[in-house]
């Protein structure tokens, strides 16, 4: 994933693509503190994947998030 279009999935996450999401997982991989790609990557989740996996995605950002309202209104949409 190139700089430009992660700032745009950050700007936009509402325009996250399938693509966007797995290339996210993957940059996750390689930096497992960066807390945007932790909400980022829950708000993929919520939106590609259901089940136990997204839930368990979702907590892991609430855990890290600072502001858990905000991340919900992320999450969903309402922001």
């Amino acid at each position: 994933m190139v700089a430009k279009e992660f700032a745009y999935i950050v700007m936009n996450p509402i325009e996250m693509s399938k693509d966007n999401y797995l290339a996210l997982e993957q940059l996750a991989s390689e930096n497992p503190y960066c807390q945007i790609l932790t909400t980022l990557i829950a708000k993929g989740s919520n939106r590609f994947e259901k089940g136990e996996l997204a839930q368990k995605k979702i907590g892991l950002a609430a855990a890290h998030s600072i502001d858990r309202d905000g991340l919900r209104r992320i999450i969903t949409d309402k922001f």
